[in-house]
C-alpha cells in the first residue's frame, strides 16, 4: 500500500498538501496550487470561526479541489491554530478511491453522484463520510478530553475504509462511560457511549455496513470501519 503521513506541527504541510494538486494546472488554464490552497485556507476558516466544531462543517469544494489527504492536512493545522489541540493524519491506502467515493467525480453527477430525486441533494461520498466523521470526533476531543494531542488514521482497502481517532486525553473513567442499554463489553472494547455525540456516528457507520467501536489503553480510540 501507499502511505502518507502528514503533521500539522510543521508548516510544510501547506506545501504537501499543495502537491494533491496536480502539477502543471496553472498551464492549462486552471488554478494554480497556491491559489487553490488560499482558498481552501480560507473555506477552513469560516468553518471554524465561533465554533467547535472545526472540521465538520467543511466545506465540500475543499475535497474537490485538494482532495482527502490535504484537506485533513488544512484541519489539523487549523484545529491547532484555534484550539492547540496538535493533530497529526496518517493515511494507508491500499486501494485507492473509487470514482464513486469521490466528491471530485461525485460533483459531476456521475455514478452515485445522483441524490435522491426531487431533492436537489446528491449522496455522500465516502471522502466526504470520512472528513465529516474525523471531524466531529475531532470536536468531541476538543470539548471533552483534556487532551494535547490527537491523530487522524485512514487505512483504505479494497474492501473497506477504517478510520481512527486518537486523543491522549483523560478518556472515559470506569463506571462513567454509559451505554446503551443492553449493550455488552468484549475483550477490551466498549460498548458506545451514548454520549460525546458516538451514537449518531455509530448508526451512520450502521448504514454502511459497519460499526463503531472505542478502545482505551494509555490513550483513547474511536474506530469507525465502513464497507466500500
Amino acid at each position: 500500500g501507499v502511505r502518507n503521513s502528514y503533521v500539522s506541527r510543521s508548516r510544510g504541510g501547506a506545501e504537501e498538501a499543495a502537491g494533491g494538486v496536480e502539477d502543471g494546472a496553472e498551464t492549462r488554464g486552471g488554478p494554480s496550487p497556491e491559489s487553490l490552497l488560499v482558498r481552501a485556507e480560507a473555506q477552513v476558516a469560516r468553518a471554524i470561526q465561533n465554533s467547535l466544531a472545526a472540521a465538520s462543517r467543511l466545506s465540500p469544494g475543499i475535497l474537490e479541489d485538494l482532495g482527502l489527504e490535504p484537506t485533513l492536512v488544512l484541519m489539523a493545522r487549523r484545529i491547532e491554530d484555534e484550539h492547540g489541540l496538535v493533530v497529526s493524519t496518517d493515511v494507508l491506502t491500499e486501494a485507492p478511491l473509487r470514482d464513486h467515493e469521490s466528491e471530485r467525480a461525485a460533483v459531476g453527477g456521475g455514478a452515485g453522484g445522483g441524490g435522491a430525486a426531487g431533492t436537489g441533494r446528491r449522496r455522500e461520498t465516502l471522502e466526504g463520510f470520512l472528513v465529516r466523521t474525523a471531524g466531529e470526533l475531532l470536536n468531541n476531543v476538543i470539548k471533552h478530553a483534556g487532551a494535547s494531542e490527537a491523530g487522524i488514521d485512514i487505512v483504505l482497502t479494497a474492501e473497506q475504509a477504517r478510520l481512527t481517532v486518537w486523543d491522549n486525553g483523560r478518556g472515559f473513567a470506569p463506571g462513567r462511560a454509559p451505554r446503551r442499554r443492553g449493550a455488552r463489553r468484549a475483550g477490551g472494547r466498549d460498548a458506545v457511549p451514548e454520549s460525546f455525540g458516538l451514537f449518531s456516528i455509530e448508526e451512520q457507520a450502521r448504514r454502511r455496513g459497519g460499526e463503531l467501536t472505542v478502545e482505551r489503553s494509555n490513550l483513547t480510540e474511536v474506530r469507525v470501519t465502513v464497507r466500500r
